[in-house]
């Protein structure tokens, strides 16, 4: 069988029709909760969860490029969703594949012959996700819509559970319409943004998943279900956002300095911009002193310099700050509260971005092949979990 190689890893052609999901926002406590409350029996009871990591910062962008090329930020060089130009001055936002340092592997199984779809959520994912793929390649946006016969005829409200949905019935319509080799659906994370995982609503959402998901393999699909990250509550007990305010500490300094919050997007409902990273880029003072007064602040987690947090993190060195602060499972980082449209809200902050957020899970439903080593795994592991790592089943094996 011929083999693929990219970003020096290898890939088999797919042997079924093979089903990458990157489950927007899916903390394991989710599919705890929904195996407690009897429901999601299918993620929950007969697909496995090898368990996996992701990459930091736990966000969106960077965690779907890591998914579909296999490596490290620090190779694909998206570090979250903007970055700081000291050349320009310019907040810099890298949606677009000119920030792309290497190829994906969805373009490089098009390339090799393989009938490749795309279905994502997000508007801003889909120029990345997408790069390589010849035109008419199947590759839309549930946001944006599309006059396909599979895609939602009106796209669905981003704001609820609707177009989350219309991925996975996306993804059933194409694989029955289209019968892709190879489908990558990637989801939007509103409902584990606003409700925890043991309310009624995310119970329901993910027995509606599980349908999806039930039926994508009752079509004969191999399925490897992972996500970009987990979420966690970042709020007070009287409901205000538990933030580490970094503007007002570099105030209060008087340090000179700008702030990337990587989290920043379009759907400011979500987050409100309140993530658990930031980077800081500093003019002057003292580098090293305010590094040291960060780790003092209650939230804050870790406080690295830029050598240090490339290193570590698996960051590209020229896309992030001076400084990177990360906070704990409670805290998010902010600039000031005037800064961030807190009003648009749904509810009490649940957000992500940290350590605390990368545990995430690496669901299959074929047998893992002897031999293939599921120890470790980071959620970029997914393709070649689904392409080299698992078992064909018999009646659907070319």
């Amino acid at each position: 069988m011929s083999r693929i190689e990219i970003n020096g890893r290898s890939y088999a052609r797919p042997e079924e029709p093979t089903i990458v999901v990157c489950f927007d926002g899916s903390d394991p406590a989710y599919l705890a909760a929904a195996k407690e409350a009897g429901v999601a029996r299918f993620m929950t009871g007969e697909m496995q969860d090898l368990g996996a990591v992701g990459a930091m910062p736990s966000f969106t962008n960077p965690n779907n490029v890591s998914i579909t090329t296999g490596v490290a930020p620090s190779v694909h060089g998206i570090a979250g969703n903007y970055f700081y130009d000291s050349e320009s001055g310019r907040d810099v936002m890298m949606n677009s594949p000119e920030f792309l340092r290497c190829g994906t592997i969805l373009a490089a199984q098009s390339a090799a012959g393989a009938q490749v779809g795309v279905v994502t959520a997000k508007a801003k994912l889909l120029r990345l996700l997408g790069h390589g793929l010849p035109g008419d390649a199947d590759c839309r946006a549930i946001e944006t819509g599309g006059d396909d016969a599979w895609l939602p005829q009106t796209p669905p409200d981003m704001y609820g559970p609707e177009s989350t949905l219309a991925v996975f019935e996306s993804g059933i319509r194409l694989l029955e319409q289209r019968r892709p080799e190879l489908i990558y659906l990637s989801t939007t994370d509103y409902m584990q943004h606003t409700y925890a995982p043991e309310a009624p609503e995310a119970l329901a959402f993910y027995a509606a998943i599980d349908d999806c998901l039930r039926t994508l393999d009752h079509m004969g699909a191999r399925l490897v279900v992972t996500a970009d990250h987990g979420m966690n509550g970042k709020s007070h007990s009287d409901g205000s956002p538990a933030a580490v305010w970094l503007k007002d500490l570099l105030v209060a300094e008087d340090i000179d300095g700008h702030i990337i919050l990587p989290i920043t997007d379009p759907h400011v409902k979500h987050h409100g911009a309140l993530g658990g990273l930031a980077h800081i880029y500093l003019d002057d003072g003292d580098v090293a002193g305010f590094a040291e007064m960060l780790r003092g602040v209650e939230g804050v987690e870790r406080v690295m310099r830029k050598v240090e947090a490339a290193t570590a993190l698996d960051l590209p060195l020229d896309r992030i700050g001076d400084l990177v602060v990360i906070t704990d499972a409670a805290h998010v980082v902010g600039s000031t509260v005037a800064e961030h449209d807190l009003n648009a809200l749904d509810g009490a902050l649940r957000s992500h971005g940290g350590f605390a957020e990368t545990p995430v899970p690496f669901l299959v439903n074929r047998s893992v092949a002897t031999g293939y080593k599921t120890s470790g795994l980071r959620n970029f592991d997914a393709f070649d979990v689904a392409l080299n790592g698992l078992v064909p089943d018999a009646g659907n094996a070319s």
